[in-house]
């Protein structure tokens, strides 16, 4: 179906609902749905005049791994289910944030669209964000805001329903995960033309399986969110009393939530936000991954696991970036891949003194001091 005629069918099926809607404008969040941001006919009892439209369709990643429309039940379980309870509130330095799963407003399974709460027409994503001139103290509240959120996710008791949604399909949320991530590293090498991956090989291959058998394994496992990444966080700011900045968080995307090790959501998250500040030079960005890694409470963590927060924050730096061109020239994105490379390599290694002096030091020099 065209794009156009989608969006007709969209509108067309929303035409009778609560969320009845007057025009789609497509947002660039993910690549496993078409997902648009919703002017609503009438404003919502709260008064939001906005919402967030996804449509899921078949996607296939590899000869035996699909992501079938029905994942879109998945998701509206999951997003149900956490609505209530993951919920944090920071207020410092002038600033009260607000970082939450937004509300299902309407799902249909036959269809496959499912509407959620948006953080408003202006609002923008934390990848975006962090491009613009954010103030420092706004930029350690987010940072503080993902650590609690992500704790709280993480510590939270799945009931059966829940446990079940997130186990279903053959563990096919884990299987996407490590298809996008381990499944592409040895292959990596191949790539590079301006640094040398090579001397990486065998430390790739030892990674491949052993993260693989662990995320599998369900090793020291807690309920993710599965692609908890600064693209998956939306952002509204308005002005506050007693000049106060007031800031709302929503938390999205949801359809490939699992139970797997911890360190998964917060190394992808960690990686992501050194990547603004190595690609486009974004210091609040980097403030922010700090105060992010302070804020989780890895207090409970044994000391594998915050090293293989290392080696998966090393995996997503060579992983992604050297296959998107919008990050830059190649050799620069090259040179991030050797520098993941190295990540993965002292994660391995377990080198204590390099890693408390990286990107990483928040959580090295917080959490190996306890133990």
């Amino acid at each position: 179906m065209a794009d156009a005629q989608l969006v007709e069918s969209v509108l067309k099926h929303l035409e009778d609902t609560d969320v009845a809607c007057t025009s789609l404008t497509p947002l660039c969040i993910g690549m496993a749905n078409l997902t648009w941001r919703g002017v609503l006919a009438n404003p919502t009892p709260n008064g939001a005049k906005t919402v967030i439209v996804k449509h899921a369709m078949t996607l296939s990643l590899a000869q035996d791994l699909q992501l079938l429309p029905a994942r879109q039940d998945h998701e509206a379980l999951v997003m149900r289910a956490m609505y209530p309870n993951a919920r944090a509130t920071i207020e410092k330095d002038a600033v009260a944030l607000t970082i939450s799963v937004p509300k299902v407003l309407h799902q249909d399974p036959a269809t496959h669209i499912l509407v959620v709460e948006d953080a408003g027409q202006e609002s923008s994503n934390l990848k975006q964000l962090f491009q613009t001139s954010v103030p420092p103290e706004v930029a350690a509240a987010i940072g503080e805001a993902l650590g609690v959120f992500a704790g709280r996710i993480h510590n939270l008791q799945a009931d059966v329903a829940l446990e079940q949604a997130l186990i279903s399909e053959e563990n096919q949320a884990c299987r996407v995960s490590i298809f996008a991530c381990y499944d592409r590293l040895v292959e990596t090498i191949g790539l590079a033309q301006h640094v040398n991956l090579e001397p990486y090989r065998q430390i790739f291959h030892r990674v491949e399986t052993q993260l693989k058998e662990e995320m599998l394994r369900g090793e020291g496992a807690r309920v993710l969110h599965g692609d908890y990444w600064t693209g998956n966080v939306l952002a509204s700011a308005a002005p506050g009393e007693n000049n106060v900045r007031t800031q709302q968080l929503y938390v999205i995307d949801w359809e490939i939530a699992k139970i797997a090790p911890p360190f998964f959501d917060i190394a992808q998250m960690a990686a992501e936000l050194f990547l603004l500040h190595f690609f486009k030079g974004s210091a609040t960005a980097l403030s922010a991954l700090d105060s992010f890694l302070a804020a989780y409470p890895q207090e409970n963590w044994p000391r594998r696991m915050i090293f293989r927060t290392a080696v998966h924050f090393g995996v997503h730096l060579t992983v992604w970036p050297i296959r998107i061109a919008d990050w830059g020239a190649d050799s620069i994105r090259e040179s991030c891949a050797l520098l993941g490379a190295e990540y993965v390599k002292r994660g391995m290694d377990e080198d204590i003194q390099w890693l408390k002096s990286s990107a990483l030091k928040a959580l090295f020099n917080s959490s190996l001091k306890q133990q």
